[in-house]
């Protein structure tokens, strides 16, 4: 337990450097954008980038925080709790929101279909995973607590 606790530590730590990262590519988006679009602000590609970007970017924020608050759950030596649980299943839902919104960027707009898809599938898969590690962490709280009650 000693050794995951530091890497909750070093991983929380991570998520935060992530995060800030994200909101510095998020602010720099439209130049970004429009260096790797070779196009102008207003034109349509830029505008379908931009726009896919900034909530790929919003969502990945998102998941980043929810990670945050499990690592900091592993920390304190408290990784089956309710507040796991409910970081398991929120993150969960949020890429699930994620490969929605990649199908119909996919579907509505000019964007790489095919790693699209790929994508959007993947994170409807890892969305699935996380909704059972959820009901995993789940019983384990139940069991935890009974056993917490009955020492």
């Amino acid at each position: 337990m000693k050794n995951a606790c530091k890497l909750s530590c070093v991983m929380e730590i991570v998520a935060w450097v992530l995060m800030v990262a994200d909101l510095a590519l998020m602010i720099a988006l439209p130049w970004i954008t429009e260096s790797w679009t070779s196009q102008p602000s207003g034109t349509g590609l830029y505008d379908q980038y931009l726009v896919f970007l900034y909530v790929t970017g919003v969502f990945a924020e998102l998941i980043l925080w929810q990670c945050r608050g499990i690592m900091r759950n592993v920390t304190q030596k408290t990784p089956f709790c309710a507040d796991t649980v409910k970081r398991l299943r929120k993150t969960g839902w949020i890429a699930v929101a994620l490969a929605v919104v990649w199908f119909v960027f996919v579907l509505c707009f000019d964007v790489f279909k095919f790693l699209m898809s790929f994508l959007a599938l993947l994170f409807a898969f890892i969305g699935l995973v996380l909704f059972v590690f959820a009901a995993l962490f789940a019983q384990a709280t139940a069991y935890k607590e009974e056993n917490d009650m009955t020492i």
